[in-house]
């Protein structure tokens, strides 16, 4: 699939979701979840691609994210960087212990510095909804591959996308836990 049929896709399904939000609860942040938007996209269309998340992307958005949270919940800023520290040790250690267990990468740092910059932007409780809804996304899908009788032993599939589409819901809609 070409680059610019992937980010299509992905303006449609990023879109549609802002539009089925409350449109109107997300009118003063909206410059700002546009920035989200256009960095979570190009976070999951160059995993799709490339295995890769680029570091412009995930730390652009930490940058972003810590100002976006400056303006509208300046009293918090010290939590959402909190859980940034520790959502990226914790995905990262994971990500270690599967390459010692495995010898192959399962969970790369471009994924922990998505999730860190993901708890930037909705904070250290909501966090805990983008890993579940993330993770549920991934189990789904790797399953719909190997009851098609894909090989996913070799490439796996890419957890950047699942990490960047449960940012953004949860941005628009809040925690599911």
């Amino acid at each position: 699939m070409s680059r610019l049929a992937l980010i299509a896709i992905h303006v449609v399904l990023y879109g549609a979701c802002f539009i089925a939000s409350d449109v109107r609860d997300h009118l003063p942040a909206a410059p700002m979840s546009l920035v989200l938007a256009v960095g979570l996209i190009a976070a999951s269309v160059d995993d799709v691609r490339r295995y890769i998340i680029p570091d412009w992307a995930s730390l652009g958005l930490i940058l972003v994210g810590f100002a976006a949270i400056w303006v509208l919940d300046p009293d918090h800023l010290g939590w959402h960087a909190l859980a940034a520290l520790i959502w990226f040790a914790v995905l990262a250690l994971i990500g270690e212990g599967y390459f010692r267990w495995r010898g192959i990468d399962g969970l790369g740092l471009g994924d922990a510095k998505l999730m860190a910059a993901g708890a930037v932007w909705v904070g250290p409780i909501p966090s805990l909804s983008v890993l579940l809804i993330a993770s549920v996304g991934g189990v789904l899908a790797a399953l719909s591959l190997m009851l098609r009788k894909r090989d996913l032993s070799q490439r796996g599939i890419a957890f950047g996308p699942f990490l960047a589409l449960a940012i953004w819901v949860v941005w628009l809609y809040g925690p599911v836990l």
